[in-house]
């Protein structure tokens, strides 16, 4: 739970906290606090993926030609 924590916490700071981490990050301290740890478990490594993907996303739309971000190829505008 606590690497699921940090991952948003860091995520956020970057501006790259996707809506699906957090609701994942919710369902697992929802299941912690119902006692069923398995499933928080479960919820908490999605949500560290979840996080890390935004954070990817985020430094590679940085690191992007000015005027070009994720999606946009070039084609029509």
């Amino acid at each position: 739970m606590a690497e699921a924590e940090v991952a948003v916490a860091k995520a956020r700071v970057r501006g790259a906290l996707w809506s699906t981490a957090w609701s994942a990050l919710l369902e697992a301290r929802r299941t912690r606090n119902s006692q069923d740890y398995a499933v928080s478990m479960r919820w908490s490594a999605r949500t560290a993926e979840l996080a890390g993907l935004g954070i990817t996303q985020a430094e590679h739309e940085a690191q992007a030609p000015q005027g070009v971000r994720a999606g946009n190829t070039g084609g029509n505008p």
